[in-house]
């Protein structure tokens, strides 16, 4: 796997966390 890959998912995973914590955040405020 070359690092470019590599670096797309870790911001993909990282972008999934923040969506994540987002959604739970809006969900107790609601």
């Amino acid at each position: 796997m070359n690092s470019a890959m590599m670096m797309m998912m870790m911001m993909n995973s990282a972008m999934n966390s923040v969506m994540m914590k987002m959604n739970l955040m809006a969900g107790i405020n609601l």
